[in-house]
């Protein structure tokens, strides 16, 4: 992952936003009632992440998968014919036209041949009866002769593929601790507006608290994805270690945030 998880962006927005060049000076705090209702919702809900091949797991806070959702499937009901003598391609379901293509699948409209008509099906395939003529279609062949070997399974392949699965789950994360942030500022602005007192201590325990609660759940799902990176490398013969760059990037890049908060605290 490029950016990492910017769990570090809310405590540094929560300490900008009520004063700017707060030095953070108290490690121990009395206890306040942070209970929230949103701020729970944002914290709470739960972490889905798709993996290459489409399915998609919905992770609960501790990294559990609680849902696994498999890919969609092309429906098997649905045929494909070329028009003899036109480089047109129709696809029928029961006995109706369902869409006219040209031949790279685009949808076309065409004179005679319409969405809706019915076929009857032949030996060779079907008929299309238009309002002039009857037009014979016959079947797209569903493996096309000369058609190249699947590309060797590598491990640079395999964690490519992955790639995308981590920079999604770390979009996930950067939205929700934008949400966290946010409701920090509207808590700070709407206090002011009251004429609140503002309790720096009570905006870090909240804010804070919650974005560690975050931090672990993002952790969690990383670590769900993770293993799954491996076991498709041993699925695959390679050694599981291959992966470890990922989680060197991830611990370096959690590294550099905080250090990067620390300095703006000083």
């Amino acid at each position: 992952m490029k950016k990492g998880l910017k769990y570090a962006l809310l405590i540094i927005g929560c300490l900008v936003l009520i004063g700017g060049g707060y030095v953070l000076y108290e490690f121990k705090f009395k206890e306040y009632d942070v209970a929230d209702a949103q701020v729970d919702e944002i914290i709470n809900e739960n972490i889905t992440v798709e993996l290459p091949d489409g399915t998609k797991l919905v992770l609960d806070a501790e990294g559990n998968i609680i849902e696994e959702v498999a890919p969609a499937t092309t429906d098997s009901s649905v045929n494909e014919f070329e028009i003899e003598g036109e480089e047109i391609i129709v696809q029928t379901k029961d006995g109706v036209i369902t869409a006219v293509l040209n031949k790279n699948h685009e949808p076309i409209e065409h004179e005679t041949i319409k969405i809706g008509q019915t076929v009857t099906e032949t030996e060779n395939g079907v008929t299309v009866v238009t309002e002039n003529q009857e037009v014979v279609a016959k079947p797209v062949p569903t493996t096309p002769t000369g058609t190249t070997p699947a590309p060797k399974v590598t491990v640079a392949s395999i964690k490519g593929n992955y790639e995308s699965s981590f920079v999604a789950l770390e979009g996930q994360a950067t939205s929700r601790l934008g949400g966290l942030i946010d409701q920090a500022k509207a808590e700070y602005s709407a206090k002011k507006a009251a004429g609140e007192s503002i309790s720096y201590s009570y905006f870090y325990q909240k804010y804070y608290g919650a974005a560690t609660a975050m931090e672990r759940t993002i952790d969690a799902s990383f670590n769900t994805l993770y293993a799954r990176l491996e076991s498709d490398l041993e699925k695959n013969q390679f050694d599981k270690a291959h992966a470890q760059s990922f989680k060197d990037q991830y611990a370096a890049t959690k590294s550099s945030l905080k250090s990067e908060l620390l300095s703006k605290l000083k």
